[in-house]
C-alpha cells in the first residue's frame, strides 16, 4: 500500500519527521501544512480525488463538480515533472522562513520569511537538500 508521508520524507528531506529541517527547527506545525501541500498538489496532478478529500469531514468535503473544475485547470496548465517538483519543494521549505531560529542566524536584510528561505536555497543547501535537484525549468 502507497504511504505518500512516508514516499514524501524520503524524496524530500526537510519533511522527514525525524531529521529534517522542520524537526531541527522546531516547527512541526509548519512540517505539517507542508507536508499536507504536497499530498494535495500530487492527489491534484495524479487526478486523486480519494486521497486529496481523505482528511476532510463530510459536511465540508469538497464535492466532485468542484473537483472537475481544478482537474480542468490541471490540465490547462500541463504541469511538467520538473515544475511540480520544485512546487513540492516550495511547499515543503517554506515554512523554514518563519523560524525564529532561521531568522536570527541570516543577516537584517533577509528576515522576511521568503526572503530567508530563498537565502537558505542560496547558501545553506545542507539545510534545504532538496534545491539542488531543481532545474532550471523547476
Amino acid at each position: 500500500k502507497l504511504d505518500l508521508p512516508t514516499e514524501l520524507q524520503s524524496v524530500i528531506p526537510e519533511l522527514d519527521k525525524t531529521h529534517g529541517a522542520h524537526t531541527v527547527f522546531n516547527q512541526a506545525p509548519e512540517r505539517d501544512r507542508g507536508e499536507s501541500a504536497c499530498i494535495s498538489v500530487l492527489a491534484l496532478v495524479r487526478n486523486r480525488y480519494d486521497i486529496f478529500t481523505q482528511p476532510q469531514a463530510d459536511n465540508v468535503k469538497l464535492l466532485e463538480s468542484q473537483w472537475l473544475e481544478l482537474q480542468q485547470i490541471v490540465s490547462w496548465i500541463e504541469p511538467e515533472p520538473e515544475e511540480v517538483h520544485a512546487v513540492l519543494v516550495l511547499l515543503a521549505i517554506r515554512g523554514l522562513g518563519k523560524s525564529k531560529a532561521v531568522i536570527q542566524q541570516v543577516s537584517h536584510d533577509h528576515r522576511r520569511p521568503e526572503r530567508a528561505v530563498i537565502y537558505l536555497s542560496q547558501y545553506h543547501k545542507n539545510v534545504v537538500p532538496s534545491t539542488r535537484w531543481l532545474t532550471e525549468k523547476g
